[in-house]
């Protein structure tokens, strides 16, 4: 029984799949137009040393850090229903109301 022919179909079968896999997954790796006038844009260029920004978004909010190396440092905390979620160590309580914040 000659046993290299239907393994070269397969070969040749996986190698086709996958090409047409990567030809279809990589286009969608790119936002659309309308995805990308939509994306939120910053303006931090007066954004002193060592100071902070809050960007509110949806369901989340952003912190800009500008430390005094002039570098920046952004965080993305989720933010719903008044409460900052954040982890526990022990996965409890995922939400963590913050005290700036009024009480429901």
């Amino acid at each position: 029984m000659n046993i290299r022919g239907p393994r070269k179909r397969m070969l040749v079968i996986g190698v086709a799949g996958l090409v047409v896999a990567i030809v279809l997954f990589v286009p969608t790796l790119n936002p659309d137009e309308k995805a990308r006038l939509a994306r939120a844009r910053i303006d931090v260029s007066e954004l002193p040393p060592g100071a902070f920004f809050e960007e509110k978004l949806q369901s989340s909010r952003v912190f800009i850090l500008r430390n005094f190396d002039r570098q920046f440092h952004v965080f993305v905390v989720p933010y719903r229903e008044g409460a900052y979620w954040l982890l526990e160590f022990d996965w409890s309580r995922p939400a963590v109301p913050c005290a700036s914040t009024p009480s429901r």
